[in-house]
């Protein structure tokens, strides 16, 4: 598709800096991509594996490490204004960006099961405990499925409004909790 077909798309040409979106709200949505039930299951997986300080210890490097390639391919992208896509081709040519977008797809279509499963089983967790969820775990994993999805039709511009009220709502409820936690 090129720079002028209708809806504005830009697969095969840089983003023009008009459409671009500021640093800090992409970030909101990375953060919120942060804050999630599989990120805390894994802390804790970690953490009851090693111990306290050692996944303390393994979280900040693990960070780090992370926060480089971040670095790094953000000032890529930001200097091209180029889709994952057309760097990875640019990067591995033509036959090696279809492997590496094979794989990138894997990877995805995996991680999304097991976000939808992690998404249902604590709905079921949650009306286990007496709050009146109807459904059972196909139930919820398919909504799961289903709000994902929507988010993912209407894009950027649905996320980054999303994130702007549910990342400042789940800080203030961590907060909370490590306030609780802490007290107790």
């Amino acid at each position: 598709m090129s720079a002028d077909a209708s809806g504005g798309e830009y697969a095969n040409a840089p983003l023009p800096e008009h459409l671009t979106v500021a640093g800090w709200r992409v970030a909101l949505i990375v953060a919120s991509f942060s804050i999630a039930l599989p990120g805390f299951l894994n802390g804790a997986q970690i953490g009851l594996a090693i111990g306290f300080w050692p996944a303390v210890l393994a979280g900040l490097l693990a960070g780090a490490i992370l926060c480089a390639c971040g670095c790094l391919t953000a000032w890529v992208s930001v200097r091209t204004r180029l889709t994952t896509y057309l760097l990875i081709q640019r990067s591995f040519g033509m036959w090696g960006a279809a492997l590496v977008n094979l794989v990138v797809a894997i990877v995805h279509y995996c991680w999304f099961g097991v976000n939808v499963s992690f998404f249902a089983g604590a709905l079921v967790a949650l009306a286990g405990q007496g709050y009146p969820l109807p459904g059972d775990f196909a139930a919820f994993v398919i909504a799961g499925s289903v709000l994902m999805t929507v988010s993912t039709i209407f894009g950027f511009r649905a996320l980054d409004r999303l994130a702007l009220v549910a990342v400042p709502l789940l800080a203030i409820i961590l907060a909370v909790i490590a306030y609780v936690t802490v007290r107790r």
